[in-house]
């Protein structure tokens, strides 16, 4: 009634669906994995200059100490 697949069929017909089943099988393309380099520097110029534009804000904030009357 149902179809063994846990085992490889065995005879003419079976080597007949072996072959249909390879042939409607796509080739599987090898595509570039994970992020290209522009985009990762990219990334990297913007979180560089993130942490920057931070620091930078941190600086002027606690700047303000320097300059209030005493």
């Amino acid at each position: 009634m149902y179809e063994d697949f846990t085992q490889e069929p065995k005879g003419k017909r079976a080597q007949k669906k072996r072959e249909a089943r390879a042939k409607s099988r796509e080739p599987v393309r090898d595509g570039p994995r994970g992020m290209r380099l522009r985009r990762k520097i990219a990334l990297g110029i913007t979180f560089t200059f993130a942490a920057f534009s931070a620091l930078a804000l941190f600086a002027v904030i606690n700047s303000a100490d320097d300059y209030s009357p005493r």
